[in-house]
């Protein structure tokens, strides 16, 4: 099969979530014979280049213009016709809409050839025009009201249009994959259709996890926070969790750049102030996570929004390296699912500090996590899963 995979943005200028899975997956269906191409935003690649290769797999970019996510459906046709033509020349089997910000044209695209739509649930994009489900005043947002919600409480007023979009959308792809149970549910209890829709979780790549890490020697509890340096990430809420415990042998490694949250970084260190135990261990690459992952106690996960199974979660626990996490949509059902480490009350640095404060003097829970935690799937389980579904698509077509 040859098949595109559609995403807002990719390699070299952003590497992290949507962009890594990507490539996990381009380069796994490419290891089984297939053949993917990468479809992105040509100002968010590589400076718009019209194609390139990336770590073996091929890139094709689009101009893809200006944007309004309040009203997706308001496309530029001259992007609509410039996908067309992409497809064409690189004559796909299928469309694997990875995330359909930027390129939301791409459904058009595919449909005016034919050919059948896969849709991933990277996040709450289709639902949410904020995609987080973090409303203006940052709280989480219970429901979307069939996008009243949006108008009322985001000021969006294009809310219920929007909604009615996202909605629209999903029902007419082929199938539609997410990683999170909790994420199916929410859509479904939304008025979503989930009915073709696939619990898929994501892929973690072993090949970077070649042996079992041991907790790090000495009596310090090292915490690592390895992702972005975004709000809706919620670093804040470990940074005040550690300057509620002044006097406890803790220490946090925060990895990770803003991108261009510069504003929300500052604060970050402001937070921090002058507590040494804080470091800002800056932008990492994806070969050292495996070294990163040794110098740890545990993974602090502190989001304030829903999250939908993060990557870096998985990766931990593959690296046998225990979690600590809000009780949050997919952060808990990660925590279920693989028995791999401890919650606390979401958006409470008190709470977490009270969890670290007794880690630090039961290390052994930990311990216990490291040997009874249940590993995740595999890169290959993955795109099996999506091979699978891929085949289905194709033979009702």
């Amino acid at each position: 099969m040859r098949i595109v995979l559609v995403t807002h943005q990719f390699f070299p200028s952003f590497y992290t979530g949507v962009e890594r899975l990507t490539l996990n997956l381009a380069n796994q269906l490419g290891r089984m014979g297939h053949e993917a191409i990468v479809v992105t935003s040509a100002d968010h690649s590589n400076g718009g280049a019209p194609s390139y290769a990336y770590d073996g797999v091929w890139v094709r970019t689009v101009a893809a213009g200006d944007e309004d996510r309040a009203r997706p459906w308001l496309q530029d046709w001259r992007v609509v016709d410039r996908l067309v033509d992409v497809l064409r020349e690189e004559r796909p089997d299928v469309v694997h809409v990875m995330h359909p910000m930027r390129l939301p044209q791409a459904f058009e695209a595919a449909e005016r050839l034919d050919l059948p739509v896969v849709v991933h649930i990277a996040d709450f994009v289709y639902l949410c025009t904020r995609v987080n489900l973090l409303r203006l005043d940052g709280s989480r947002c219970p429901t979307a009201d069939d996008g009243a919600a949006c108008v009322s409480a985001c000021r969006i007023d294009s809310g219920y249009e929007r909604y009615t979009w996202g909605k629209t959308l999903l029902a007419r792809a082929a199938a539609v994959v997410s990683p999170c149970r909790w994420t199916i549910e929410r859509h479904a209890a939304e008025g979503f259709d989930t009915t073709k829709w696939h619990h898929v979780p994501w892929g973690t790549d072993y090949a970077i996890h070649d042996s079992r890490l041991d907790p790090p020697p000495g009596d310090e509890l090292v915490l690592g926070f390895i992702g972005t340096l975004l709000r809706h990430k919620g670093p804040h809420v470990v940074v005040k969790a550690l300057r509620l415990l002044p006097d406890r042998p803790i220490r946090l490694l925060l990895y990770g750049s803003s991108f261009h949250e510069d504003e929300y970084e500052r604060e970050l260190r402001q937070i921090a102030g002058d507590d040494e135990r804080i470091v800002f261990a800056g932008s990492y690459d994806h070969a050292e996570l495996s070294s990163i992952l040794a110098k740890l106690s545990a993974v602090v996960i502190p989001s304030i929004w829903y999250e939908n199974l993060p990557t870096t979660g998985l990766n931990a626990i593959a690296a046998r390296v225990p979690l600590i996490t809000p009780d949050l949509g997919g952060l808990q059902e990660l925590i279920d699912d693989y028995h791999c480490g401890f919650t606390y009350a979401a958006d409470d640095p008190q709470a977490l500090a009270a969890l670290l404060d007794e880690l630090c003097d039961n290390r052994e829970r930990l311990d216990d996590v490291r040997r009874a935690l249940l590993l995740p799937p595999s890169l290959e389980e993955e795109a099996w899963s999506i091979e699978g579904i891929y085949a289905e698509c194709l033979a009702v077509a």
